[in-house]
């Protein structure tokens, strides 16, 4: 935005004020631009910490109190980068900032244009800068220059500095630094007040490179770099070497990647950028992302030769490839695609920063080869020159008197500590994505270079077991106790270092690997398990829960090392007590993990006979309290000694069962019945299926694997979704849990409990074989009987455990649970002499029937879709057995009917002709329409098209009748309008009648309006609308004086 100048101002410090600006900028600014070792900036900074008219009143206390606002922020700490995980820190005594000029600021407040030197080597960078100066409130850099190495200095001629006579003289903004004006500036004092006008003005937004060019800038986001180099790349890319060019299609365009050795984070817009500013918020998006592994410029240049689409034709192309390391075997593995590179018409720059870049090595890939330090404005001048150059890369040669640098190197330590006990230790390191790449080596380097020499590695005194692990994996280069000293636990622990990370974090593998090693364990040894984590994560809980506790054994300890604050505290504690928290690796911390190893802890005694976990654990394992808030309740003991149990639950979901019972059991499963279990591999374990007559569904995904209840929970809340099943038979049930699950616990007692809702002696008969499998293998069958329906007595042949449930409650949840535990046989069961075997109640036909005012041939067509629900269903079916159909008298001399249910594809039916002898077998066939399961989509064409086919292909409609359809639906979803209306036309012929009732809300009344005038709408089913709908049958129709033609009928059937 264009600041317009205003009038310089007059202020009342005089003398002072002009001495400090002048002498400071003309004298100061000049001198230290002249000095390579300093580095100036000159920014423009929004701010509205004070008016414009404070400044006119008095601008030398305004320039002040900025210079101190401004001085202040930059010797401060500066504000956390990326996403908080990293604080840079710089000296808190920072370089003196000089207000240049100050101007209006039409906006709001005012704008300041000021400058500051640095010593090169404390320099930060314009990202950096930019940070903390917009620390300060309602403050905003707008603009940054920089200049160094003798580069020109800021043409100050173009900003007037107020004068001890107060002559008019104008301030000017970067806005309108685009050339050096003539010298004297009219409105500025005498010449002796401005310095010298410079040939070069200052830096501003480029006009771009003196060529055409598509650049791919690889940036390495790698473990060579790492995460503060490679923000410093972003951040160089951005404001030193992308400012000097005129992104858009007709001059300048780029396309970049971040790469590593585990992929790559691409630009968003290759080559298609039409401004700078487009771009910059492209390359600004990679700042802080988390590094990909190894650096490798075999994969960089793969990766380059990858946007060759992309490309401008008949436009030079430019592959810029920043480098942190090399090694000959990289650099001979990079020669073909550095040659296809090139011989595809490209040019390669390589930019080695660091002292682990030998460039030489770097002209066997034919570039041009750019050394640095550091990333700066000479950095992005070189890489530019470079880019637009038409001579070929020369060859690089360091200096004659040139050194390679001497990298630090860590070397293994020679005095060592002792243990008091000796101790096997195995080590367990996080190796997940959790982690960034530093903090993995933190880690590791921690292990090596702190802990361990905290003990003397050797056959006689400790002995180790280091690896790093994430989700289903791990790595480690010996599986034995069996390292002879510190040296090559060293050497090994630098191994894990320089390996990739695995993709997700788990917890429990850490728990895996270790409880695997206990059979390595010598003889007079403690086994301790030090396990190192960010996280808390359990993706299979259930393994974790079932491993522990033999970890935790006499002679066994567990001790966790929680870093950071991304674990949940409570989870940790429930695996051990001996938690300790860290938010960084320090002595002190190695001294607390040493401490903690031998604390309470002594070998097993000889004789002992420990556990060891096998496939899966057995019952004899001991455990240490858990602080875990799971329910305690009621175990199953023997003698007063606890044993675990897996409990196998079948929930009857037929259609004898109906939909509200369905979803009691699964109710009272969940608040009555599990809510009193401890559900976990330690105690108890659970699966639970809906089975019917021939089918199981909704099998829990996580059977025997449950970490905690909610889990369990989750699960049945899940299967209350399920769709019923046609029959109920108790034989199905136990066949599935006669088999048993492969998840299943070994040498844990097994309960199967299946809730029922109907019983027969063949069903008796048919469960006689499978419950002696069960028996056989010492399982425990609980037979719940659901309702009224049961004969439970008939039950006492299969020598079961055997509860009555008229009602669903706490008592009936106490009798399960007592005989889920009970030791010894069943007992009997009896109906008590207060409390008769209860009556069944039925319904039968009625005796009495109505009669219609004429001869009908009635189709019924029911909405058996999920639209309805299963509850809604039985009403509708109900409603027309027990209310609609007694209002007729049923017969081949009165009325007939044919009943049909339907979906979206799909029908019921029993009889498709009209022939129904009486109402008894209407009755009948309605009882077994209400069993029937619902079809899962709701569609009103498949009522009025199978009453067309009915009448046209499948039914036989009497002579002298009329052919009344009667349509029940909840909705009006049309899927195929054209066969709709052609059906309708079928069925209003004359002597025919389409009569829907529309049940509910869930309707478009101008929708079924359209198919029939004869609309009865009804929110419930009552004895008045059966008087409605049968009055509405005889009403205006008569038959037609044409007798039918259809002759084809068919046998009773029924068709799903």
């Amino acid at each position: 935005m264009l600041i317009r100048p205003k009038p310089i101002l007059t202020y009342s410090s005089g003398v002072l004020a002009i001495a400090f600006l002048i002498a400071g900028l003309c004298q100061t600014f000049l001198n230290r631009n002249r000095d390579n070792e300093v580095t100036t900036f000159y920014f423009t900074v929004h701010t509205r910490m004070l008016s414009y008219e404070e400044v006119e009143a008095d601008y030398g206390t305004a320039a002040a109190r900025l210079q101190a606002e401004f001085s202040k922020a930059l010797g401060g700490r500066a504000t956390t980068s990326g996403n908080g995980r990293r604080k840079r820190e710089t000296k808190t005594d920072g370089p003196k900032v000089t207000v240049i000029g100050i101007s209006d600021n039409d906006s709001d407040g005012i704008s300041v244009l000021s400058g500051v030197a640095y010593p090169r080597p404390t320099a930060p960078s314009k990202y950096e800068f930019t940070q903390r100066i917009s620390i300060i409130p309602n403050t905003v850099v707008v603009q940054i220059f920089s200049a160094g190495h003798g580069d020109p200095a800021v043409p100050t001629e173009t900003f007037c500095f107020p004068t001890v006579t107060g002559t008019p003289s104008t301030t000017r903004t970067p806005d309108e630094l685009t050339s050096c004006p003539s010298c004297p500036v009219p409105e500025c004092p005498p010449q002796t007040s401005c310095p010298p006008c410079s040939s070069s003005p200052l830096p501003t937004a480029s006009s771009g490179l003196p060529c055409k060019v598509d650049i791919g800038l690889i940036l390495s986001a790698t473990r060579e770099a790492g995460q503060a180099n490679f923000n410093k790349e972003v951040e160089f890319v951005h404001h030193d070497l992308a400012s000097k060019w005129s992104i858009n299609p007709e001059a300048t365009e780029v396309n970049f990647i971040a790469y590593g050795s585990a992929g790559f984070y691409p630009s968003d817009h290759g080559y298609e950028y039409p401004n700078n500013t487009a771009f910059y918020e492209d390359i600004d998006k990679l700042y802080d992302r988390r590094l990909l592994a190894r650096e490798s410029i075999q994969i960089a240049i793969k990766d380059a030769a990858m946007d060759k689409e992309k490309r401008r034709e008949g436009v030079k192309h430019v592959v810029v490839l920043f480098v942190y390391h090399t090694s000959q075997e990289d650099v001979d593995s990079a020669v073909g695609g550095a040659n296809d590179v090139i011989a595809d018409g490209s040019s390669l720059i390589f930019i080695g920063v660091g002292p682990l870049v030998d460039l030489e090595m770097l002209n066997a890939l034919h570039g041009f080869i750019i050394g640095t330090d550091v990333l700066d404005d000479i950095t992005a001048e070189k890489i530019n020159t470079a880019i637009c150059a038409t001579a070929s890369p020369p060859t690089f040669q360091y200096p004659s008197d040139w050194s390679r640098p001497t990298l630090a190197t860590t070397t293994l330590a020679t005095n060592f500590g002792h243990l008091p006990c000796q101790a096997d230790i195995v080590i367990a390191m996080e190796k997940s994505h959790v982690l960034r790449y530093e903090e993995f080596d933190e880690e590791v380097l921690f292990v090596r270079d702190k802990v361990v020499p905290h003990w003397t590695i050797s056959i006689n005194e400790t002995q180790v077991l280091p690896f790093g692990y994430g989700r289903k994996d791990f790595s480690w280069y010996r599986n034995d106790f069996t390292y002879p000293n510190n040296g090559e636990v060293f050497t090994d622990l630098t191994k894990i270092k320089e390996e990739e990370l695995f993709s997700n974090p788990d917890f429990g593998m850490a728990i895996s690997v270790a409880a695997n090693m206990l059979t390595k364990v010598r003889p007079n040894s403690v086994f301790v398990t030090l396990a190192f984590t960010y996280t808390s994560a359990l993706p299979d809980a259930w393994l974790a829960y079932a491993q522990l506790p033999f970890l935790k054994e006499p002679g066994r300890k567990f001790v966790i090392v929680a870093i950071g604050n991304n674990y949940n505290e409570t989870v940790l504690r429930e695996f051990s007590s001996n938690l300790i928290k860290a938010t960084e690796y320090t002595d002190a911390l190695a001294d607390q993990i040493s401490e903690e190893l031998c604390k309470d802890v002594s070998p097993p005694p000889p004789s002992s006979t420990l556990s060891t976990p096998s496939t899966t654990p057995t019952t004899s394992v001991t455990t240490e309290s858990s602080t875990s808030e799971q329910p305690q309740g009621p175990m199953c003991t023997s003698n007063g000694v606890p044993y675990k149990v897996d409990i196998s639950l079948y929930v009857g979901a037929s259609l004898e069962a109906e939909w509200n019972s369905f979803q009691e059991q699964l109710e009272f499963i969940h608040h009555r019945l599990a809510s009193n279990w401890s559900i976990n591999p330690l105690t108890t374990e659970v699966e639970i299926a809906a089975y019917g007559e021939y089918l199981k569904t909704g099998f829990s995904p996580s059977a025997y694997k449950y970490a905690r209840n909610e889990d369990f929970y989750n699960d049945i809340d899940s299967l209350s979704t399920s769709k019923l099943l046609d029959g109920e038979s108790l034989s199905t049930a136990l066949t599935y849990a006669s088999f048993g699950n492969a998840n299943r616990r070994q040498n844990v007692n097994y309960s199967i409990v299946v809730f029922f809702h109907f019983i027969s002696e063949y069903e008796v008969k048919l469960s006689e074989s499978f419950i002696k499998t069960a028996q056989s293998k010492n399982y425990k069958v609980v037979l719940v009987g659901v309702g009224p329906l049961p004969d439970l007595e008939m039950l006492n042949v299969l020598n079961v455990f055997i509860v009555r449930a008229d009602i669903l409650d706490d008592t009936v949840a106490e009798q399960i649970n007592k005989a889920i535990c009970d030791i010894g046989p069943p007992p009997p069961f009896y109906y008590p002499t207060n409390s008769p075997r209860p009556s069944v109640p039925t319904t039968t036909v009625a005796t009495t029937f109505g009669h219609l005012s004429c001869q009908a041939d009635l189709i019924i067509a029911i909405d058996q879709s999920f639209a309805v629900g299963y509850n809604e269903y039985y009403e509708e079916v109900l409603f027309i057995r027990d209310k609609l159909v007694p209002q007729w008298t049923i017969g081949p001399n009165e009325t007939e009917v044919v009943l049909f249910g339907y979906g979206k594809m799909k029908r019921t039916s029993f009889k498709t002709n009209f022939n129904y002898p009486n109402n008894a077998d209407v009755f009948a066939d309605l009882t077994k329409m209400k069993i029937k399961n619902l079809f899962d989509d709701a569609d009103f064409t498949m009522s009025v098209t199978t009453a067309s086919s009915i009448i046209k292909t499948e039914a036989s409609p009497r002579p002298d009748s009329v052919i009344v359809t009667i349509a029940f639906t909840y909705t009006s979803v049309v899927s195929d309008a054209s066969s709709v209306d052609e059906a309708i036309n079928e069925l209003t012929e004359p002597g025919r009648k389409f009569v829907i009732v529309a049940i509910g809300n869930n309707y478009n009344e101008t929708v079924l309006r359209k198919y029939s005038n004869n609309l009865i709408k009804v929110a419930e089913y009552t004895d008045d609308l059966a008087d409605q709908i049968s009055d509405e049958i005889c009403k205006n129709v008569s038959p037609s004086p044409t007798s039918a033609t259809s002759s084809l009928s068919s046998t009773p059937a029924e068709s799903d």
